[in-house]
């Protein structure tokens, strides 16, 4: 799984819920405190980046998955854009919780979204997805028994999201660290809409995009690359730099030697092109063979990146 990566003249499109819909954030920004929302804060440094990125923002407020998948078609894929970044399933999780002010939920959201993810990939196959996780923030207290059905519906959305090939971002995970120096009520008043600086802060973990990337030296160290990205519900920010003659699939005598050919890691971590504060976690049991030794070596040529070896 790469970065989402934005040319200068690329179109890029939102697609959501009141949390992308900025009439929605305007009109109760008083009530909310956050008219600024994310989309607006990323297509203004988009735009400082190339005048020739197009920038679509089609967040609707209330809307659900099934709403999204029946206006797909005019908001997304007529459009056709290079990356489309995602918000949306928040609402149905609060729909199928039921309180008495909703309408219980009319039609589910897992096939929809199956059918979202076919339609994007069969008709914008080289279009990039960015899914965004929903999140609550703890701002509300009788919101807090909402966690648990939310959270059945995220690991349903990751998984249709990783399945059909999206790179995801997990807010909640951004939330929750926030708020160990925020108090919530600053993040959001509600506990759902993000003030101004819960957008910042989105907006922000979407542009630096940060990435653990994850490779293996060689035989059995491989498997710790598989283990951390390939696990159903496993960590959605892991970057698997896999090269399947290293792993232990290829028979011991073929990858023995490749984990001992010189520049061998040093032209595979070269492929996958680390960009500047990447992170990298190496794996390795003997740690002196040159697939090791090379690829930290040439990872280490990336300014600013941070370079483990276990």
């Amino acid at each position: 799984m790469e970065k989402i990566r934005i040319k200068k003249d690329s179109r890029v499109v939102f697609l959501g819920d009141s949390i992308s819909d900025p009439k929605f954030n305007f009109q109760f920004s008083r009530k909310i405190k956050g008219r600024n929302i994310y989309a607006l804060q990323l297509k203004k440094k988009l735009k400082r980046y190339s005048k020739n990125i197009k920038v679509d923002i089609k967040g609707i407020a209330s809307n659900r998955t099934y709403h999204v998948y029946d206006r797909l078609t005019k908001d997304c894929i007529n459009l056709k854009p290079d990356v489309i970044i995602m918000l949306i399933g928040v609402n149905d999780a609060w729909e199928n919780y039921g309180p008495e002010n909703y309408p219980p939920l009319l039609r589910p959201m897992e096939p929809h979204m199956k059918e979202i993810y076919r339609r994007i990939n069969a008709e914008l196959p080289e279009t990039q997805v960015l899914y965004l996780m929903p999140f609550l923030i703890d701002a509300v207290e009788e919101k807090l028994p909402f966690h648990k059905m939310l959270d059945e519906f995220r690991e349903v959305l990751k998984r249709l999201a990783l399945e059909n090939g999206a790179k995801v971002l997990d807010l909640q995970e951004v939330f929750n660290e926030a708020q160990k120096t925020i108090e919530p009520v600053k993040l959001a008043v509600d506990g759902i809409h993000p003030t101004n600086l819960g957008h910042r802060l989105m907006a922000d973990a979407i542009e630096n995009d940060r990435l653990i990337n994850v490779y293996g030296g060689g035989g059995h160290t491989t498997l710790p690359v598989g283990e951390m990205f390939f696990r159903a519900g496993g960590l959605s920010c892991i970057n698997p730099l896999m090269e399947t003659g290293l792993s232990v699939f290829n028979q011991a005598l073929k990858y023995l030697e490749l984990e001992r050919t010189v520049n061998y890691g040093s032209a595979i971590i070269k492929y996958y092109n680390l960009k500047k504060d990447d992170v990298l976690i190496i794996f390795h049991n003997i740690g002196i063979n040159p697939a090791t030794i090379d690829a930290a070596m040439e990872a280490k040529k990336t300014p600013g990146a941070w370079v483990n070896v276990k």
